[in-house]
């Protein structure tokens, strides 16, 4: 019979027993919640994080676009439709001439604008007669206008065209100023006056045949003086009732 002792017996491997398991298991699922759980506060928290941000640069944005709106809302009130003139018209008024109508440089009031491209004869000067005939025909040519004609000054008369004031016609030799049947200052009635065989260096104003300016852009000349004085262009009524053969 062999020595049995303490030491050569083997002891038997110990083996978990059922409570054992089940203790292991438990914790096991209680560190697979917990890890869940955290994992769920972390993308809950990170979620709120980047909505916050988003609404934020939402109501930014919202700022951003109120703020343009206001600043349209001011900008546009200055351009408000100003009122129709129904006095003076000058830059204090603050108001627009009505249609088919235009500020008068010299009156200060709407007056009926003139068509465009229609040509008739006017006259024009740069003070009291200070042009001779080349100046006179430089100074048609600034103005889309040419010198006219004199038939064109005889039909200008018949229909009403009346100053006293000579001009140069195109021919070169030729002053004239048509009268109609009311008398102009002592100037005569009811015929184109002519002064013939004109030095051309002889100064006088000019006649045009053109569109006839506004006041705007050409002003009414002032009353003739005596002298030779010279002055900023200007142009003369085509009556003393009407300021253009179309008006």
């Amino acid at each position: 019979m062999s020595d049995l002792t303490p030491s050569s017996i083997a002891s038997p491997t110990p083996t978990p027993s059922g409570k054992s398991k089940t203790g292991m298991y438990i914790g096991l699922i209680i560190f697979i919640i917990v890890v869940f759980a955290g994992a769920g506060v972390g993308i809950y928290f990170l979620t709120k994080s980047q909505s916050g941000s988003s609404t934020g640069s939402s109501s930014s944005t919202g700022d951003k676009k109120k703020d343009t709106s206001d600043n349209k809302k001011k900008d546009t009130s200055g351009d408000k439709k100003k009122d129709k003139c129904t006095g003076s018209c000058d830059s204090e008024a603050n108001c627009t001439c009505p249609k088919g109508t235009e500020c008068d440089s010299t009156s200060k009031k709407c007056e009926k604008s003139l068509p465009t491209g229609q040509k008739e004869v006017y006259l024009y000067d740069e003070g009291s007669y200070t042009l001779n005939y080349d100046e006179a025909n430089a100074a048609a040519a600034k103005y889309g206008a040419t010198l006219a004609g004199d038939s064109d000054v005889v039909t200008a008369q018949a229909k009403g065209a009346d100053w006293c004031r000579w001009g140069w016609i195109n021919d070169g030799r030729t002053v004239v100023y048509p009268a109609a049947s009311d008398s102009t200052n002592g100037c005569g009635q009811g015929t184109v006056f002519r002064d013939w065989n004109t030095p051309k260096e002889k100064k006088y104003g000019a006649t045009f045949l053109g569109p006839k300016p506004s006041k705007s852009v050409l002003p009414e000349c002032p009353p003739r003086d005596k002298d030779q004085t010279p002055g900023p262009p200007c142009q003369v009524a085509f009556s003393s009732k009407k300021w253009s053969q179309y008006s």
